[in-house]
């Protein structure tokens, strides 16, 4: 086990205290390392500590604490359920539309897609995890989308008389091009993610990486494999021109949407300016949705971060430690706190580590299906407060486990400057301002206070007058204290150092300091407290530079729902009007989630103007002209009207999650539009008039567009609405895309060729004509 895991000893008897479920504990650690599965290391060490507690001569108990693969194996297996159900969803939709040959021959792409992408991935160096699971989910209903063009065109070429074989190639020739430019946008607006900055975009980093590599081989498996099995599966049975189509019941949809269309078609022009005017009407909502820089699902446990008093002995914060789990052990908490540990003496979440007065408590909860009932953020807040009158402490933090990127806290904020003392002046002020909104909890500063010491202040002036200056001073107190080497001895060859110390009453205390005397180089004695002065003060315990300057930032956490920007301009204008001219020397800057959303905002969205620039490129290369492009890439806004309406319906967060999925969304989006505009072209090359080309072809692609978008819907859904679990960074993650996706399929059926009928069917256009 020794390439897969790190192990650290967590006991140090000088200054440290191991406390597990109340009695004295050894702990050891372990970290996980490059080049295991994380599963495999804690399966490694249950067998390990099953043959531990087998020997006879252990005395004592053997636990496993703190797993955090409890959560990883829970989180894999809500993702593989609904993959596996959006799967079985996908299968049915195709099933209903192009019948149970021809979805069985579209559905088996996916296996064959699935296995190369892991095989490239493997390649790369990654591994299954939640991310890279996620994009096989969200790429789950695209790896079938050209295949559903291909084997619906082909389809509809056999029903009107074709062979097979032939249908198959003039099928797939037919869509070849579009096909590969929608293989190309999306990996478009995929890929461009990868180059997000800061931690966020590390930790999303290969969802775009698999989401390209899947579509990639997918769209390769569409075009070359995919016809040849059209061509031979099944029996070998001829089809009359003009027979009657498998999933017919379609035929009935089809009309009623070419009249709709034709309806629409005759004021386009009032159409199109309504939809422009809702749109704009809906982006104003933006203002008014909730922003969160990153939802994670909670691990099952929380820390206590236990501070008593500077100085105190390890015996004391002991103490305070039994009294904080005498309520952890109450009845109160049977069947929600599964064990607690206990490091006396050290702290994880402290800038020094080890103190006397620090202590950290973790308490492990029971998961909420073997019986806990109440949230994790209920259970803080319960023992929050029936901790607050234990004595003897300092301050208390509780901090929740989360997984996901690590963040900084929700709220922060940054002081600088050059004068230390004003710095913490001030950070003091700020922290008794956050101390008092109810909303606000775990406020604290990284300004660690150091142990009492004493200054010894010389009086330069008196000093020189007695002859004493600050060389002399500081000899006459280390000798007072640490002796003074008359010279060595020698005892079987072993040098011995002989060291002369005072025998005095009051060695040990400051005071008999103050009332001794110091002999000068001409034998005089003079009293010590005539020429320096000894103050009791406490040192720093560190000091932070940030850009050259001083600084201390103090950070808070949130409950649940509280705007984060709000409570910065909360801050913000009370440090203008009651701080700012007090500490004139000390500059204010705000930080924390919000600050870091904003940074994140403008990095997303130059990546979204980079990938929305690669897709245009790529569609003028494909149509050859400059204004379809444009009419293709109005999908995209139409698809964020349906995001920003779920988020604002559904009071979800705009957050990290929700941005990402949504720059992700501009590639998927333009996809129908890509092909109905090319088979419109088509058409018009054909000989046919634009009114009747726009009508042909948005009826020949409307099965092929509500399929391709109904099997991406199909394979989120369960992820989206938690059928097989609920994942509060995926669930939201998917809706955007289903929501998006359903406002950008509407806009394929109907802005789409309204608007392609609007700038190239101009006679009609200026007649009102009809289709």
């Amino acid at each position: 086990m020794a390439d897969l895991a790190e192990v650290t000893d967590g006991f140090d008897p000088d200054s440290l205290i191991n406390r597990y479920n109340g009695e004295p504990a050894v702990s050891l650690k372990v970290i996980k390392v490059p080049g295991g599965s994380s599963v495999s290391v804690v399966e490694g060490i249950k067998s390990i500590v099953a043959e531990l507690g087998k020997d006879p001569g252990f005395i004592g108990t053997l636990s496993l604490f703190n797993d955090s693969t409890v959560q990883i194996a829970s989180s894999l297996s809500v993702l593989a359920v609904n993959a596996g159900i959006g799967l079985a969803l996908l299968f049915i939709i195709l099933n209903l539309f192009i019948g149970l040959r021809n979805a069985a021959m579209t559905a088996l792409g996916i296996p064959v897609s699935f296995a190369l992408t892991f095989i490239v991935l493997d390649y790369f160096g990654e591994t299954i995890n939640t991310n890279t699971l996620f994009g096989l989910v969200l790429v789950l209903g695209l790896i079938v989308d050209h295949a559903i063009v291909v084997i619906e065109n082909a389809y509809r070429l056999r029903l009107e008389g074709y062979s097979r074989e032939n249908a198959a190639i003039i099928g797939t020739d037919q869509v070849v091009w579009p096909i590969v430019a929608a293989t190309a946008t999306t990996v478009a607006a995929f890929l461009p993610l990868m180059i997000i900055p800061g931690t966020i975009g590390k930790f999303l980093r290969v969802i775009p990486l698999t989401v390209t590599i899947a579509l990639i081989v997918s769209t390769a498996e569409a075009l070359i494999i995919l016809p040849s099995h059209f061509a031979d599966w099944g029996k070998k049975r001829e089809i009359q021109e003009g027979a009657k189509e498998r999933g017919a019941w379609f035929n009935k949809v089809r009309d009623a949407y070419s009249q709709i269309l034709s309806g629409l078609y005759r004021f386009k022009g009032i159409v199109l300016v309504l939809a422009l005017v809702i749109t704009a009407g809906v982006f104003f909502l933006v203002s008014m949705l909730e922003t969160d820089l990153f939802s994670a699902e909670d691990f099952s446990y929380f820390t206590i971060d236990i501070q008593t008093p500077n100085g105190s002995a390890i015996e004391a914060t002991e103490s305070v430690v039994k009294e904080f789990e005498k309520i952890l052990f109450s009845e109160e908490y049977k069947g929600e706190i599964a064990s607690i540990s206990a490091s006396v003496g050290s702290s994880t979440s402290s800038v020094t580590g080890n103190a006397s007065n620090l202590a950290e408590i973790t308490v492990d909860l029971y998961e909420q299906d073997e019986g806990r009932v109440r949230s994790i953020d209920a259970i803080i807040e319960d023992v929050r407060r029936q901790t607050f009158y234990i004595s003897g402490v300092d301050e208390v933090f509780f901090r929740k486990a989360q997984n996901g990127p690590p963040s900084s806290a929700p709220v922060a904020y940054r002081l600088s400057g050059d004068d230390y003392d004003e710095l913490i002046a001030a950070s003091s002020m700020l922290k008794s301002y956050l101390e008092d909104y109810p909303e606000l909890n775990t406020v604290e500063t990284d300004y660690q206070t150091g142990s009492p010491e004493l200054q010894i202040s010389l009086n330069a002036e008196r000093a020189s007058a007695l002859g004493i200056d600050a060389s002399t001073l500081g000899s006459f107190i280390r000798a007072r204290y640490e002796g003074i080497e008359a010279g060595v001895f020698f005892d079987n060859n072993i040098e011995i150092p002989v060291v002369i110390t005072t025998d005095l009453e009051g060695r040990d205390s400051y005071t008999g300091l103050e009332q001794s005397i110091i002999p000068t180089s001409d034998g005089r004695l003079v009293p010590f407290s005539s020429v320096a002065k000894i103050d009791l003060t406490t040192s720093y315990g560190s000091i932070r530079r940030t850009d050259g300057s001083r600084e201390i930032q103090v950070t808070a956490f949130t409950s649940d729902g509280v705007d984060t920007g709000k409570v910065d301009t909360w801050v913000a204008s009370y440090w203008e009007n009651s701080l700012q001219d007090r500490y004139p020397g000390v500059t204010f800057s705000a930080g924390g989630d919000f600050s870091e959303f904003n940074s994140l905002l403008m990095d997303i969205l130059r990546v979204f103007l980079l990938g929305i620039f690669l897709i245009y490129l790529i569609l003028g290369a494909q149509f050859n002209s400059y204004t379809q492009p444009m009419l293709i890439l109005l999908s995209v806004p139409f698809a964020f009207v349906g995001v920003v309406l779920f988020l604002f319906i559904s009071n979800t967060p705009f957050s990290t999650t929700v941005m990402y999925a949504a720059v992700a969304l501009a590639g998927i989006a333009v996809n129908d539009a890509i092909v109905l505009i090319s088979f419109i072209n088509e058409l018009r090359a054909s000989g046919m008039s634009i009114s009747m080309a726009i009508r042909e072809g948005s009826k020949k692609r409307l099965r092929p567009i509500l399929l391709t978008s109904l099997t991406t819907i199909g394979g989120l859904l369960p992820t989206a609405i938690g059928i097989g679990g609920v994942s509060v960074v995926w669930g939201p993650m998917a809706s955007t895309i289903m929501f998006g996706l359903l406002f950008s399929t509407l806009s394929a059926l109907f802005i789409i060729p309204l608007l392609y009928g609007l700038l190239y069917d101009r006679k009609q256009g200026k007649k009102g004509g009809a289709l």
